[in-house]
């Protein structure tokens, strides 16, 4: 034989040495784990900007009979038959109380339970003042809704919206409360 015709056939031996390795095997076990976990991760992620956490609460979902979709709501506070001494204390139990539907899962619900957790915090310095949080409230949805107005939809931004509104909701409601409540201790005077 000649040189040539060697050197052909340990190329070609080699290359049969190196598709049977361990090595290769590991590589495309490898890759083909890299890719299952790419495609899961963004099948989890599309679901997740669709407002469910996991495939199961998309299957639940698309098998519940209720059809009305609903924001989140809480509690309200003639519900829970309470007594409240002051707007803060209304306010809180309004923020405290919030349920979410099915639907409202996923970055919408993280959204609106930022936008809440923020305000909690924020109303530990507003606790005598709450005319001053509504002020500022209505400054960052303001804010907020200019530049949800620039950008495509995003389910997150939805959510935070949600939030403050229904905080601002809350707001107004603890001072109706309040008026009511005093209106309430002098007609009974």
């Amino acid at each position: 034989m000649s040189k040539k015709k060697n050197d052909l056939f340990d190329s070609i031996d080699d290359l049969f040495n190196t598709l049977n390795s361990e090595e290769t095997a590991k590589a495309i076990t490898d890759t083909v784990s890299n890719v299952g976990s790419e495609i899961k991760h963004s099948i989890n992620e599309s679901l997740k900007k669709n407002g469910y956490d996991n495939f199961g609460e998309y299957i639940n979902a698309n098998f519940s009979s209720s059809k009305e979709r609903r924001r989140p709501q809480a509690r309200r506070a003639y519900q829970t038959r309470r007594n409240f001494d002051s707007r803060y204390e209304y306010f809180m139990d309004a923020l405290m109380s919030v349920h979410y539907d099915l639907k409202y899962r996923g970055y919408f619900k993280e959204g609106h339970q930022e936008a809440i957790h923020t305000y909690l915090v924020l109303a530990e310095n507003y606790k005598t003042n709450l005319d001053a949080l509504n002020l500022r409230l209505r400054n960052e949805i303001k804010d907020l809704k200019a530049v949800m107005r620039k950008q495509k939809k995003d389910a997150w931004n939805e959510g935070y919206l949600n939030g403050l509104e229904y905080i601002g909701r809350s707001l107004k409601n603890s001072k109706v409360y309040m008026m009511n409540k005093i209106q309430m201790e002098l007609s009974m005077q």
